[in-house]
């Protein structure tokens, strides 16, 4: 084991490694009822010379090798980074599909959602409405109150919506401007 431990681990991560199965010995032992409690055993530095037909050397290496791989998940776990996946906001440009897979990834990258828990869900979908671009979360505010018990499915068909109305909006706009330009144009030519 201490072999793999070298060969896979680089210096920093096999120090952060033994430090942890240090800080784990430490931590008081649960004793079971009819069962064998040994006391907690850090993984030792040396190789050991244990007597594997000896129960007492048995008891030591078993408990050595549980401790350090409850240090190993432990070191492996990564924090929490709620306010990295709060800062993922929808792009002015982006479609709301596009962002539901970037907000999606972000979920599972820093806040570790299980996007198949309902209740995970829920906040992701909160996420979604109050993270998406501004005429997107003004829409689901304003208009639709009550987003927060829709389907994920439904709050993108209106987000996709509205995301389109906002294309057609800039059409009208530009159709009124050319009007607009167009009627000056014909009142400067009819005051000539």
């Amino acid at each position: 084991m201490t072999q793999l431990i070298l060969v896979f681990l680089t210096k920093d991560e096999q120090l952060k490694l033994f430090e942890k199965t240090e800080e784990i010995a430490k931590r008081p032992v649960i004793r079971v009822p009819g069962q064998r409690n040994t006391a907690r055993v850090a993984w030792p530095l040396e190789h050991p010379d244990w007597d594997y037909n000896d129960t007492s050397h048995w008891d030591t290496y078993t408990s050595a090798k549980a401790n350090l791989l409850e240090a190993l998940e432990e070191i492996g776990k990564k924090p929490l980074n709620w306010s990295e996946f709060q800062r993922t906001t929808q792009r002015e440009t982006e479609n709301p599909d596009a962002f539901w897979v970037r907000l999606s990834e972000a979920a599972v990258t820093f806040a570790h959602l299980d996007l198949s828990c309902q209740k995970d869900k829920k906040i992701l979908a909160s996420a979604f409405v109050n993270q998406s671009a501004g005429d997107i979360r003004d829409h689901f505010h304003q208009i639709v109150s009550n987003w927060s018990s829709l389907e994920i499915s439904e709050l993108r068909r209106i987000a996709n919506f509205v995301y389109d109305q906002r294309e057609k909006l800039k059409e009208k706009e530009k159709v009124r401007k050319r009007r607009m330009e167009r009627q000056e144009d014909l009142q400067i030519f009819a005051a000539i």
